[in-house]
């Protein structure tokens, strides 16, 4: 039985990649590796780095560092 959370999570991570237009390449008939190219109309998406933003959203680290920039000087007790 597949858990259908993880499988969500790697249709979307496959979503992703296949939409990156600024790093993203095509294999060609001939099996050259080819850039795809930019549509000035469309969005940036650059998967490698939206991969990152969603891992730092997902370790809660986002959260953490909210919370160490509210701190005032003394709140550590030192």
């Amino acid at each position: 039985m597949v858990d259908p959370i993880l499988a969500a999570e790697i249709v979307e991570t496959l979503e992703l990649q296949l939409a990156d237009n600024v790093k993203g390449r095509m294999l060609g008939p001939d099996g050259q590796v080819l850039r795809r190219g930019l549509n000035p109309n469309e969005p940036y998406i650059r998967s490698q780095l939206r991969a990152y933003e969603y891992g730092y959203m997902r370790s809660g680290a986002g959260a953490l560092t909210q919370k160490l920039a509210e701190l005032r000087p003394g709140d550590l007790g030192f």
